[in-house]
């Protein structure tokens, strides 16, 4: 079999060229996929054929690997604030990826301006439940960044790195995370170019070119004719990251159909020469604090062997606004939460019924976080009452806490979505880190300034109504 992609035999063309009289004709390979970002798939992808280039090569690649992981993780402050964010990786247990797409490779100049984040994706892989699950976040979502306030999510990466990255993403998931990979922009456009470009069918053209010293409209420039071409890394790059006039959604059709074309066109990276050239682009412009070869390994491989119908494709959405002159997106609280759990536990793994929590089997500890004296010892006496084992456990590291936090051990998360209800809608739903985790504690609460001394009160069920007595006439 030709290790060529399968392309109609009319002649070379050249990278950024259209085949002759190809712009008149309609699309014959061009597929619109699901509305999905998943450009950063494509260096897992690139990755796994680095390591895997067939059984025989399985000591070459993991020596490779090793050293390519050395460089991909240097340990610069940039990475080291990362490293002291995530949670551990326990074996046994789902594994959590922050997916990281990038204008500049960070920590890779030391403790410099880390660059923009472009594309943001929660990557779940669940070897027990055999699935892998993806939650994207909308460059311009409107979130609460740590130690800054409300600002677009991707100003996160810009303040702080991947730590203040993780960070926010964890404050708003509620979720651990155990691994990250920064992406740069850079590395996509090299692994075009090595595979010798990749060929799609431009739906329509593509232009924008900036007026010097205007200051209106400056974009990143692009020049593309449709029709069936061999797109270079520079080329493809401005294909996938166009949004210049159009919606965000169809940037992401663009990014899946891409993505497609590679995967489909990469068989190619199994010739063993070009194996080292792909390392170095792998530890060039990716960024990661994964440093155990066997755990890349066992990462990559079910990558690779997840049936794609165990995929599951998820993508927090919102409402467009406008704060202080800037575009953003607004969600809501109720909006993050479905797209978590729908993350969690895909559609095609809720065929069984969730089991039903009990509340005297949730052991609770409660502390005071906004410094009002017996508010924690209130706050146990109600949860007692309502079933749970409960025990109050003094005081919170510091006071002032403006949110009640009702925060989980692994497994717990239904146990503490109850307790959060009963503290109303301002309550925060967080992961509890395993080391900060006592033996047999299920739930944190850590009672704030939210906290009136009062639990929401349950809601009482409707009774039936009477049935209507048969009326007898007795005067007949």
């Amino acid at each position: 079999m030709s290790d060529e992609p399968n392309v109609p035999e009319t002649g070379e063309v050249e990278p950024g060229e259209v085949e002759a009289d190809e712009a008149d004709r309609p699309a014959r390979w061009f597929r619109v996929p699901r509305t999905r970002r998943r450009w950063p798939w494509v260096f897992m992808w690139a990755a796994v054929f680095i390591v895997g280039a067939g059984a025989g090569l399985a000591v070459a690649s993991y020596q490779l690997l090793g050293s390519t992981l050395d460089k991909a993780s240097p340990d610069t402050k940039l990475v080291l604030d990362a490293q002291a964010q995530v949670d551990p990786d326990v074996p046994g247990e789902p594994v959590n990826i922050l997916l990281i797409g990038s204008d500049k490779r960070a920590g890779a100049e030391g403790a410099g301006d880390p660059g923009r984040s472009d594309s943001l994706i929660l990557l779940r892989m669940d070897g027990d439940r055999g699935f892998i699950s993806m939650l994207s976040f909308p460059r311009d979502l409107y979130v609460d960044i740590p130690g800054s306030g409300m600002d677009k999510i991707n100003s996160a990466f810009s303040r702080g790195g991947p730590a203040k990255t993780i960070e926010t993403i964890k404050r708003l998931t509620g979720e651990p995370i155990n691994y990250f990979v920064n992406i740069d922009f850079e590395g996509f456009v090299k692994l075009v170019d090595q595979v010798g470009g990749v060929y799609l069918d431009v739906d329509r053209k593509y232009f924008h070119k900036n007026v010097p010293g205007d200051g209106i409209d400056d974009y990143e420039e692009i020049d593309l004719e449709p029709g069936y071409q061999r797109m270079n890394g520079k080329d493809a790059l401005d294909y996938v990251r166009y949004r210049h006039t159009d919606s965000d959604f169809a940037r992401i059709a663009r990014q899946q159909a891409f993505l497609s074309e590679l995967k489909r066109q990469t068989n190619r990276f199994g010739n063993l020469p070009e194996i080292p050239a792909y390392a170095s682009i792998f530890a060039d412009n990716i960024t990661t604090n994964v440093r155990s070869v066997p755990r890349l390994l066992g990462i990559l491989q079910q990558a690779m062997t997840t049936d794609k119908d165990r995929i599951a494709r998820n993508s927090v959405s919102g409402n467009a606004n406008m704060r202080g002159g800037a575009a953003v997106v607004d969600t809501t609280r109720g909006e993050i939460d479905a797209k978590v759990d729908a993350w969690l536990n895909p559609e095609f793994e809720q065929g069984a019924p969730a089991a039903v929590v009990s509340p005297n089997e949730v052991q609770v500890q409660v502390l005071n976080g906004n410094g009002r004296l017996l508010d924690a010892e209130k706050a146990t006496d109600q949860l007692r009452k309502r079933g749970y084992d409960a025990v109050s456990g003094g005081n919170a590291d510091s006071f002032g806490k403006p949110e009640t936090q009702v925060a989980y051990a692994d497994g717990q998360r239904e146990a503490a979505r109850n307790i959060a209800a009963m503290f109303g809608t301002e309550t925060v739903l967080a992961a509890l880190s395993r080391s900060d985790t006592p033996d047999g504690l299920d739930v944190r609460v850590t009672v704030g300034e939210s906290y009136d001394g009062e639990l929401v009160q349950k809601k009482k069920a409707k009774k039936a109504p009477k049935p209507t007595a048969d009326v007898v006439d007795t005067t007949s």
